[in-house]
């Protein structure tokens, strides 16, 4: 008899993840055994997908899961990233197939950018919640609010999203939450 493995798991995980990666353009396939990881492959499936980033911080915001590293370049133009699902070896490699028409590799987005982005997805479903990656509030929580509460490194044009992500936290020494945009 074969040792026992995560494939079920993966199995359980992929209609959420499917639905994150069509929500973000993309078409979701199994390729591999399942035995070891997880490989999946997402597939641009709309005229303009959006960064792979945002796909991995959804499913990251979405689930108790985290990025493993960079995106790494693979073969024919692919990217690839791993994404812990436990601690030991249960992980899956999500690959990205490259957008036709895309200039060069698939560059890393900003942290800026990255905010940028979950404001914007904020904006577009207002009432919705929207998934914040754990790496994303890390980053606004280490910001030094001013003396009116603001986050001054944060761009203005993300101020909207500052309010969203941080609108049930206090000032410091204040006992009022920020007003809603």
């Amino acid at each position: 008899m074969k040792a026992a493995n995560f494939a079920p798991v993966y199995c359980a995980l992929y209609p959420e993840l499917a639905t994150i990666a069509r929500d973000h353009g993309y078409a979701l396939a199994v390729h591999g055994s399942l035995a070891r990881d997880g490989d999946l492959i997402c597939i641009p499936w709309v005229e303009e997908p959006a960064h792979p980033q945002m796909v991995v911080d959804a499913i990251c915001g979405r689930f108790a899961v985290r990025q493993i590293g960079d995106f790494e370049p693979k073969a024919h133009g692919r990217v690839a990233v791993s994404i812990s699902v436990a601690h030991g070896e249960c992980a899956f490699d999500l690959a990205f197939m490259p957008i036709t028409g895309a200039k060069g590799a698939v560059t890393p987005m900003s942290m800026e950018e990255r905010v940028r982005a979950v404001g914007k997805r904020a904006m577009d479903s207002p009432g919705k919640p929207v998934s914040v990656p754990a790496d994303v509030v890390r980053w606004i929580d280490s910001l030094a609010p001013d003396e009116s509460g603001a986050l001054l490194p944060l761009p203005r044009h993300v101020g909207h999203m500052n309010q969203y992500v941080i609108s049930e936290r206090k000032s410091p020494g204040s006992t009022d939450t920020p007003d809603q945009p």
